[in-house]
């Protein structure tokens, strides 16, 4: 879903909430990635958005 800003979700693996920053994890990598900002790096959810 992309909002008035262009958001985009990306990919955060099975985990919930809480697993955000679990090491190994697709969120831990796209939420590092992002803080790099290495934007075209990170990996989007599933349906794209």
């Amino acid at each position: 879903m992309r909002g008035p800003y262009g958001a985009r979700r990306f990919e955060t693996g099975t985990g919930g909430h809480s697993d955000y920053y679990t090491p190994g994890t697709p969120s831990l990598r796209n939420l590092t990635l992002i803080a790099l900002g290495r934007h075209q790096e990170v990996t989007l959810d599933q349906d794209g958005s």
